[in-house]
């Protein structure tokens, strides 16, 4: 089992805040307990700009003293597309990442 630290729920939280997304997504080596490597992020947004909400989260992030934070954002629907094709990003998010925000 994962143990969410504090500092992710911060972050997490700051992120909700700010962009309301539809789902974040904790993937990588920190989703699997190592806790020696930076936080890997997969938002999920509507159809909002992407570069924006990039921009966005990283000033957000970038104002903080957090670990090195790895920020993918996608829209939902073309998420939810490429979840289903093996061999993806998207599909391995799904199936190994953990839902941090519905």
């Amino acid at each position: 089992m994962v143990d969410i630290t504090e500092e992710l729920k911060e972050i997490v939280h700051e992120i909700v805040e700010a962009i309301n997304p539809s789902r974040i997504y904790l993937y990588g080596d920190h989703a699997y307990n190592s806790k020696d490597t930076e936080y890997s992020l997969c938002i999920l947004i509507g159809a909002s700009s992407k570069k924006e909400i990039g921009n966005e989260i990283e000033e957000l992030l970038s104002n903080k003293t957090y670990k090195p934070t790895n920020v993918l954002i996608q829209d939902r629907n073309d998420f939810k597309n490429s979840a289903k094709v093996e061999g993806t990003i998207e599909h391995t998010i799904v199936n190994e990442g953990l839902i941090l925000m519905f």
